[in-house]
């Protein structure tokens, strides 16, 4: 039963990570660091944007597994697999529904894209499912180094960016917005569902 509730917590918080991703897509405006890295992958190697995910993922799980492997769980591994066939998945719901044709629909999309995939991240390092490869990296960098999450969050997002950007993916406004914020907003959700929890 327990492993059932971490199955089904990992698949809302992947679901957010999800929706997100396609938001910032949809955007036009520039995606998120891991979109933006996994949108420029995806345009170089003529990709799926799904099979690219578990790639990427897959290499940071990797490296977790090597220094962090306590904090890898169910959550970890259905993040790897499902998360960029959620972004495929809101990315058809998405275009089927909404015209973006103005830049406060493009805005609107931006900022709730942001908190969405902050939501989930929040989610996954929070209730012990497991976190993302990333995440188990960047909180061994912090346990080890004495570095901030947000701030090992912010350069890794700077240097998502920069590669995504040489590969070809959209970098605009939303990619600026995610970076500077990104690290600062999960640390704050996850210190705020850490303390509900524990009430």
């Amino acid at each position: 039963m327990e492993t059932l509730k971490k199955v089904i917590i990992s698949i809302i918080a992947i679901n957010f990570v999800g929706l997100g991703g396609s938001l910032f897509l949809k955007s036009g405006l520039g995606g998120d660091s891991i979109t933006l890295l996994l949108e420029g992958l995806h345009k170089y190697f003529e990709l799926s944007y799904g099979l690219i995910s578990i790639i990427y993922s897959g290499i940071f799980i990797i490296l977790a597994l090597i220094v962090n492997r306590k904090s890898l769980g169910i959550g970890t591994f259905l993040y790897a697999f499902i998360c960029g066939y959620f972004v495929d998945f809101y990315m058809s719901i998405i275009g089927s529904l909404i015209s973006v044709n103005n830049l406060l629909i493009s805005f609107v999309f931006i900022l709730i894209g942001q908190l969405s995939i902050c939501l989930g991240f929040s989610i996954l390092i929070s209730v012990d499912t497991g976190m993302s490869g990333l995440d188990g990296v960047l909180y061994y960098i912090e346990e080890k180094y004495n570095i901030r999450y947000k701030i090992c969050k912010t350069v890794i997002d700077i240097i998502f960016c920069i590669v995504g950007m040489l590969l070809g993916g959209v970098f605009g406004i939303g990619s600026i917005f995610a970076m500077l914020t990104g690290g600062t907003i999960i640390s704050y959700m996850t210190r705020f569902i850490k303390k509900e929890k524990s009430i």
